[in-house]
Parts: C-alpha cells; structure tokens; sequence
C-alpha cells in the first residue's frame, strides 16, 4: 500500500475496538479505511468490483452502483446496512489476500469484525443539528400554514397567484381568484401553505363548502381579509343547484370592491367540474378574467420536494434516492391523481425507516416504493386487525366516501354520528382513534374525514369496497338518510319502503352487508312490515279462493237441484199427460164396446 494512503487514516484506526462509536472522525474513518482498501487492490477496478459484489448480494439489498461506492469513499453517506457494503468488502478482501504479503498493510483491512464495528461507529457519528421532533414530509395530508417553511416546489405557480389575487384586489370587480387543477396536483397545499402561511397584511380564513362560513367569518380578525374556500366542486356533487346558488352570491358579497370589511376570496375547484363553474351566474364576472389552472410538477420541483423540506430539518438525501424516486415516478402520468400523494406519502415512510440524519435507497425500498408504500402501510394496518376491528373499520372508512357524479370523494361526517349509528360502537369509536393517530383520518373541527383521495385509488381493498357501492351509487346515502329521518320521526310505519325501492334496498343491504345500525333497523322493519302485507295478502286470497270454492260448489249443488227438480216437474207433467190422456180414452172403451156385442 503506498504510504500516502496509508497516512490518510486516522490514529484511531490503530485500536483494535475500532473508532469510538459517535465520535467526530467515525465517518471520515469509514471512508479513508475503505479508499485504502480499494488502494490495496490495486488493479481491481470499480466497475469490476461492482460486477463481483452484486453477485454477493444478500436478498433484498438494492444493488452496488458506482455512485454509491462513491459516496461512501467521500464520507458523503454511511451505507445505510452493513450487509450493503458487505459484498463490496468482501470481494476486495479476496483481491488483497490473493496477492503477496506486504508489511505495511495494516491488517485490520482484511477483518471484517473491525469493518462492522467501523461501520457502527459511522452510523452513529454525530452530524449537523436535527429536529427529530419534526416530520419534514406531511404524508396524504396536505401542507398546512404553520409548515410554510417545509413548502417547497411551487414558487413559480405561487407567484402567479399572487399576481392574479393583486390584479383581482385593484381592478374594478369582486376581488375573486379561481384556482383549478385535477385532483391530487397540490391545490390545497398551495393555498394552505403558499398562500395561507405568508398572507402578507390579510387575515387568512379558510373554509370548504359545508363549513359553517359565517361562524369562520366572525371568528376572523378586524380587517382585510384573505378567504380562501378549498374544494368547491363539494357544491355540485352534494348540494342543490339552490344552495349552490346562494353559496357562490355570498362569495361574490364578500369580495365586492366596497364590502367592509374588504375580503379577497380565492377559490379552488376540480377541473373536472369546471363546466359547472361556468354555469354560475355569480361567477360570471369572475370566469371572464383569467383563472389560473395549476399544472404537474416539473422535474427540477419534484427534486425540491424531496430534498430541501429535508435539508430544513438538518436531514440529508441519499443523491442516488433522488434518482430512483424521479425514475420510478416517471412511469405515472403527470396528470395522475396519485402521482404527487404518492411521493410524499413515500418521503413520509422513508423519513420513518432514515438511517440517522440520512434518508437512504434503502430505507425508501423497505418502505415499499412509490408503488407499494400506501398499499403495503394500509395492509399492514388491515392485517392488525381482528375480525371485529375490521368490520368497523369498513364501515367507518366506505361512510366517509360517496360516489359522485365522475368519481368517489370523500365526504365529512360526525364521529360520533359514526359511533351512534354503528353495530358496534365500542369498536368504531376504537378504530376512528385508532385511525385518526396513523393519520388515516383527519379531524376538521367537529368532523372527520379521510386524509387524502389518494385512499380512493391506491388502496385496492377500497377500491373494491368502492367498486361495490358504485353499483348502487346514491343508494346508501338515501337509504341512511331516511331511516335517520324515520327513527326521528317515532319509526312511523308510512315512511318505510314498498315494493321497488325495498328490492333496491335489500339487494344493497345483502350486497354490502352494512353494519349501520339504523339503516338495518329501517330496512329490517319495512321487510318484516312487507312481509305481514305478503301474509295478509295471502290469508285473503286463501279465504277468498276458499269462498269461490264454496261459491263453485252451492252453484253445481244449486244447478244440480234445480235440474233435477225440472227433472221431476218435467216427469210428473208426462205423468199427468198421461193420465188424462188414459182418463179420455175409457169412456170411449166403454160405449164401443155394447156396439161390437150386439152385431150378430
């Protein structure tokens, strides 16, 4: 080995228990013992090396790469598992130890009880300050103002924004911006973060269309205003063209030139519902100036996304992770309403499974991928469940969905609606915490909903929960609603179902087999009152058939009588006929009969 290389190691590499674990060198340490060994090699080249190492390689390690190997030289990344690097070590050891003895070889190189103690040492070196109490990735939960400094990759689209919202705020018509976009571009995040979290001299308000709206306008600070309302296409899937209506006048009210107090209202809407947004008389104005539809991340943002929210928090980013995780989202579409949750929920798992400060391959790969880290988290949590703990899990998570006109969405509801309605309430009021601290859940005030759309799509047991309602559609919110409606009513007997709507009814009940418990009340109680106006309805065309049977009989027996008494009247008529005609002809008998005897 030549003594440059052999000079570059640090003293403590003399010491037979290796460096001291967290100590300032250990990485440095790690990485000059790996060049020397490299250096010890001599002719092995890099690309031969890896050639050999890979086919080393323990199952489920990710393969040796050059940039990897770079990195752990440098002192840029500590392999993120000691069987990573093992291969590498090995294969080098083999080349060392097959070559003449050299005296100045330091032979704790070739050990590889020293190569693992370095390499726990390396792990735990103590590296630039981290908030390990705060999660740089916000998962399927959308970045919220107090996170503004964690908002990254939408600097651009945020400065459109603004200038639209100070065009809006100067020109002569309601100070009124429309955001629109697909589903899962970052919409929310966008006002939340972006806008909500630096509002400049306005007091941020934000609400969806089911908020109570004036509650959140008086609980405002006194001044300008900046009201953003998230996920408007909720008016056109669950409210009546009226409510619409007036909702959307209100809106305009607010954000009239010379309403007091002055309020700038920036609304978010699906592009999926943009025709309906067109068709609104009070956003007519509004939709002739121009709106601003949010287009896909690019490449350079999605990098933002994944490395500075780390870097805020004093962690680091594995390069070759940045490069798996840009390859392996390249094969969603752009559009993709999954593409960007999918990211940061995986950001999230992988910031979980970090190696340290360091967010490595290897922690992204054991959180499953872009691809299989929702689905695998949610059948993780499926396969703690028991039996019992299932069924209420099912019924929490398909009753905070309805199916809308073009797709599921998610819907807002009581918990305790939820707990009250349930067969079993102790369970549902377990798994709604249970769900709510994994984070499934989130809670808006007084109500819960699902977390992200993304539970909508990438779960495929939801899917198919799902695929299951659709064939019913708008079925299981009526049927919920009326029967919520008849237990408030005292369960009188004329609002429960008849014929057709009961065969609708009960196909979805034994279908879906829900455990709303009201809902099966409801439909437990029309099926019985159905079947009683079945049995009645029998009994009387039994007593019926039976009296047309009597009707039957005392008509043949009627009949009969009466021919045979035509019968006897008919016999006893020949009978008299026959006797006067007997009666006529004897008078006669008896004057012939002298006449005869006298001739001669």
């Amino acid at each position: 080995m030549p003594e440059s290389e052999l000079d570059r190691l640090p003293r403590q590499a003399d010491s037979p228990g290796g460096v001291e674990a967290g100590g300032p060198d250990a990485r440095a340490v790690f990485a000059a013992r790996l060049t020397a060994l490299f250096a010890a090699a001599r002719e092995a080249t890099v690309k031969s090396v890896i050639r050999a190492a890979n086919t080393r390689l323990r199952p489920g390690c990710t393969p040796i790469t050059a940039q990897r190997i770079s990195d752990w030289r440098r002192g840029n990344r500590t392999p993120a598992a000691f069987e990573s690097v093992l291969p590498v070590l090995e294969v080098l050891i083999r080349e060392v130890s097959a070559r003449p003895p050299d005296a100045r070889l330091d032979a704790s190189l070739l050990d590889l009880k020293r190569w693992r103690a370095d390499w726990q040492a390396a792990r735990t070196t103590t590296e630039s300050p981290v908030n390990r109490g705060r999660t740089p990735y916000h998962g399927l939960g959308s970045c919220r103002p107090e996170e503004a400094d964690l908002f990254f990759g939408r600097k651009d689209a945020l400065q459109r924004l603004w200038d639209l919202i100070i065009a809006a705020e100067s020109g002569p018509d309601p100070a009124l911006v429309v955001l629109c976009g697909a589903r899962g571009l970052g919409k929310s995040s966008l006002l939340s973060a972006g806008l909500l979290g630096n509002p400049g001299p306005r007091a941020p308000i934000r609400v969806t269309p089911h908020d109570d709206l004036e509650a959140a306008l008086e609980a405002a600070p006194h001044g300008h205003r900046l009201l953003v309302v998230d996920r408007v296409e909720r008016l056109f899937s669950k409210g009546t063209p009226e409510e619409t209506q007036r909702f959307l006048e209100r809106l305009t009210e607010l954000a009239a030139p010379r309403a007091e107090p002055r309020t700038t209202v920036v609304i978010s809407c699906d592009s999926a519902y943009l025709t309906e947004l067109t068709r609104q008389p009070a956003l007519a104005a509004t939709l002739r100036k121009p709106t601003m539809l949010l287009e896909p991340m690019t490449a350079a943002e999605l990098r933002e996304v994944i490395t500075r929210p780390a870097a805020a928090v004093g962690l680091k980013v594995e390069d070759s992770l940045v490069e798996v995780l840009l390859h392996d989202l390249a094969v969603f579409d752009p559009h993709s309403p999954i593409r960007l949750p999918m990211l940061s929920y995986v950001l999230s798992q992988t910031w979980v499974h970090r190696t340290g400060s360091t967010l490595t391959l290897d922690a992204y790969r054991e959180s499953g991928g872009v691809e299989g880290a929702f689905a695998k988290g949610c059948e993780l949590i499926w396969d703690r469940l028991d039996e019992r703990d299932r069924v209420a899990t099912r019924h929490v998570l398909v009753a905070l969905t309805f199916i809308g006109p073009t797709a599921a969405q998610r819907d807002r509801i009581s918990p305790d609606l939820l707990i009250q309605e349930s067969e079993d309430p102790a369970a549902t009021a377990a798994v709604i915490a249970w769900l709510t601290r994994a984070q499934f859940l989130v809670r808006r005030k007084d109500r819960i909903e699902l977390v992200h759309d993304l539970m909508l799509t990438a779960w495929p047991r939801m899917t198919e929960w799902l695929s299951e309602e659709r064939e019913f559609a708008a079925l299981r919110p009526r049927i919920e609603a009326d029967a919520r409606e008849w237990s408030r009513q005292g369960r009188p007997p004329r609002l429960l179902y008849r014929r057709a709507r009961l065969d609708d009814a009960m196909a979805w009940l034994r279908r879906t087999g829900t455990p709303n418990r009201p809902a099966r009340e409801f439909l437990s109680e029309a099926m019985a009152r159905h079947r009683r106006r079945l049995l009645r309805r029998r009994l009387l065309q039994v007593v019926i058939a039976v009296l047309v049977a009597i009707a039957v009989v005392l008509a043949v027996a009627l009949f009969v009588a009466r021919a045979s008494t035509t019968e006897e009247r008919r016999g006893a008529s020949v009978s008299e006929q026959t006797a006067s005609g007997d009666q006529l002809s004897m008078p006669v008998a008896r004057t012939a009969t002298p006449a005869l005897s006298s001739r001669p």
